[in-house]
């Protein structure tokens, strides 16, 4: 009991002398020790799961799961919605000559 008194003794002299000096302390070593392989473990478990989310990514847009299932028809969708753009802006240029045509008095050819 003496002995355990004594470690009790010189654990309360240093955490006081540290307050002197301006240092905290958050308690006994096996504290510190504990909060330390704490931190530790906490810091391997985040790099875990970081690299888990990367990895995670990686393999679902090489297995193609971040890829629409019907791509395919969006894409023919926004096709023919500029191929059908692009005809109505030809008609409309046909239709503008034709008038411009009339204006100025001569004849319209229908092709």
């Amino acid at each position: 009991w003496e002995r355990h008194g004594l470690v009790k003794w010189r654990r309360k002299r240093k955490s006081d002398e540290m307050r002197e000096e301006g240092r905290e302390t958050t308690g006994t070593a096996h504290e510190e020790a504990s909060v330390s392989s704490e931190s530790f473990v906490s810091k391997i478990r985040k790099a875990c799961v970081e690299w888990w989310r990367v990895l995670d990514a990686h393999m679902a847009d090489l297995l193609g799961f971040n890829d629409s299932k019907y791509q395919w028809a969006v894409d023919e969708y926004f096709e023919r919605k500029a191929e059908a753009e692009e005809e109505e802006r030809k008609e409309e240029e046909k239709l503008h000559d034709q008038v411009n045509q009339l204006e100025q008095g001569r004849s319209v050819s229908t092709e």
